[in-house]
């Protein structure tokens, strides 16, 4: 999911201490800035790490907020932050507003109405905005899940992880070496290379391999300094000179 800015469509709900941008991203920060990670982070104080992580977090909401499921975001929040130690899963979480933090956002769009992207529709249901191959546009749809060799064409199928639908069916995603494009995509664990002009499928990197971003990395995190190539990690422990800590003080 991307980062957007929030657009203070949420509604305040009589005792609900989550119920617009500000109270929520002030809940957020709060779980952030634990006492490991201003240490870890040399912040200049709790309060400092709270006023960057507030700032970051109301860059990161959702355009159209709904606070039913923010509790659950931020014990999330909290947790992946407690030992000043960040797997994929959690950098996901804090970085990217990553599962259960996808749940926050309850759009413009009716199931069915046309959509453009998922975040105009309806995360609290489970919609996310389908899009046939060769379609700029979609349905708000709670997808159904199709496994390979099985149609795709229906308004609400999406393929399994694995597969992508050619229009017709769901087939499977191409391995190392194999020929890719926009429309034929790599597995999950590849990435579509130019090769002489053409499109070819080339592993991610593992533990230790040089990288310039996380999606080059199959950890799904390349740990990067302020200048020059980075190194694919498992996991980001918080120093000073780590980008997360560039929003925690």
């Amino acid at each position: 999911m991307g980062l957007f800015v929030a657009c203070g469509s949420s509604k305040k709900r009589a005792g609900d201490a989550y119920g617009t941008e500000e109270q929520f991203c002030q809940h957020w920060a709060e779980a952030a800035c634990n006492s490991k990670v201003v240490e870890a982070c040399a912040a200049a104080r709790v309060e400092s790490c709270v006023a960057k992580q507030t700032t970051y977090c109301l860059g990161s909401v959702p355009p159209y907020y709904a606070s039913d499921n923010a509790k659950t975001c931020i014990e999330q929040v909290e947790a992946a932050y407690e030992d000043a130690k960040l797997t994929a899963e959690e950098v996901a979480i804090v970085r990217n507003m990553g599962a259960p933090c996808d749940k926050l956002n309850q759009g413009l769009k009716a199931l069915g109405e046309v959509c453009e992207a998922s975040d105009q529709c309806n995360s609290l249901e489970d919609q996310v905005c389908v899009i046939k191959p060769g379609d700029d546009s979609g349905t708000c749809q709670v997808p159904k899940l199709v496994g390979g060799g099985f149609s795709c064409t229906a308004v609400d199928e999406l393929c399994m992880t694995g597969f992508y639908c050619d229009g017709s069916n769901c087939i499977a995603k191409k391995g190392d070496g194999q020929v890719c494009t926009k429309d034929i995509p790599c597995l999950e664990d590849f990435l579509c290379v130019d090769s002489g002009g053409q499109g070819k499928c080339v592993a991610k990197g593992a533990t230790a391999a040089s990288c310039d971003a996380d999606f080059e990395c199959k950890s799904g995190i390349c740990a990067k300094p302020a200048t020059g190539s980075g190194k694919c990690v498992e996991s980001v422990v918080l120093t000073p000179t780590d980008p997360v800590c560039q929003s925690l003080g």
